[in-house]
This record gives C-alpha cells, sequence and structure tokens, in this order.
C-alpha cells in the first residue's frame, strides 16, 4: 500500500465523528468531521477532511483525535 493511500485512510477513520483537530500553526478546531476526499479526487491531490465548511488538507494537520 502506497504512503498516499495510508494517509486517505488514516484520515478516513475520523469521518462522522466528533474530533479536534490542531493544525500546523498551532489554532484549534473542533466538531464533527463531516467530509472526506481523498488525494485522488481532490485538487490539489492532497486528502483533506472538513469540519462544518472548513477543510483541512492532511498537510495542515498537526494531529487529530476523536473527542467525546
Amino acid at each position: 500500500m502506497s504512503a498516499e493511500r495510508k494517509i486517505s485512510l488514516y484520515l478516513y477513520k475520523y469521518f462522522g465523528k466528533k474530533v479536534e483537530i490542531i493544525t500546523v500553526d498551532g489554532k484549534t478546531f473542533s466538531g464533527v468531521a463531516c467530509d472526506f476526499i481523498p488525494a485522488q479526487d481532490n485538487v490539489p491531490e492532497i486528502a483533506s477532511i472538513s469540519i462544518g465548511e472548513i477543510e483541512f488538507y492532511e498537510n495542515e494537520i498537526e494531529s487529530i483525535t476523536v473527542v467525546d
């Protein structure tokens, strides 16, 4: 399995769950991960996940965790 595919699967496991995302510039966002786009379907070709209207590309995410 390619590294790109592993990253996509990594983000996909958070889809539909309440998460907290910390970006590489230290900002924190919380909410339900309501959209996931694999790299091959995204422009630019980087996997992403969204909370509400905010899309986070995988290279912008420092950490992502499920919250209760």
